[in-house]
């Protein structure tokens, strides 16, 4: 149309003032549990055994307390008490400080790779192959390389698995604000002053998830 109008066959462009459809982008479903213990399967190629329990130990925290990669990341061991299964003055975003409970299965899994990481002067809690301090993209590579190990529809990153933290939890009937609340969201701050979620909520509903370990669920049956 533009060019009959630039050749003098039409006087305007009839379509100029028509606005573009946008079409909608399909939201890709959530990572559900079976795909969380599919994806734990896939750390068995692991080259080590400590990388293994390092890779679970990883979904096991970002899944059980919603933490975002960056907070997991910054973690040293000396944050970490397994007998109060908590981490303790995690730095959340928004300059918030929180001490993180851990579930039992969170708390097993961290064990599991304490007693197999690398013994050495590096103390940030989550170590790289290479035995120092990995970074996040480094992490986001390689869940994204066990999500097709997987064989995962998804596209496995560290966010898709605090995304499944609320959307678990949400099946459960988790009220909104013990979500919000339990993934340090930035406007359940906005509402403390007329909403607060006690510790022991928190607590309780992230005890409430299911157990991703099934030879866990095996031995307990």
């Amino acid at each position: 149309m533009r060019y009959l109008v630039d050749q003098g066959v039409l006087a305007n462009d009839p379509i100029a003032a028509l606005k573009k459809s946008r079409v909608p982008r399909r939201r890709r479903a959530p990572l559900g549990v079976h795909d969380l213990r599919q994806l734990l399967i896939a750390t068995q190629y692991a080259h080590k055994p400590w990388i293994r329990a390092r890779d679970r130990a990883i979904i096991f925290l970002l899944f059980y307390t919603g933490l975002r990669i960056s907070e997991l990341l910054a973690l040293t061991l000396d944050q970490v008490d397994l007998g109060q299964s908590s981490l303790y003055a995690a730095k959340r975003k928004g300059a918030h400080v929180t001490d993180e409970y851990l579930p039992e299965p969170a708390r097993r899994e961290l064990a599991s790779y304490l007693a197999l990481r690398p013994k050495g002067t590096e103390r940030a809690l989550i170590l790289a192959s290479h035995g120092g301090k990995p970074s996040k993209r480094a992490i986001q590579k390689r869940l994204g390389r066990l999500g097709e190990l997987a064989h995962l529809r998804q596209n496995v990153h560290p966010h898709a698995l605090r995304h499944a933290h609320a959307t678990v939890l949400d099946a459960l009937g988790e009220a909104i604000m013990v979500i919000q609340d339990s993934l340090n969201h930035s406007k359940v701050q906005t509402n403390r002053g007329y909403i607060h979620v006690s510790d022991r909520r928190i607590r309780a509903a992230r005890d409430r998830l299911p157990d991703l370990d099934t030879a866990q669920d095996d031995q307990d049956a």
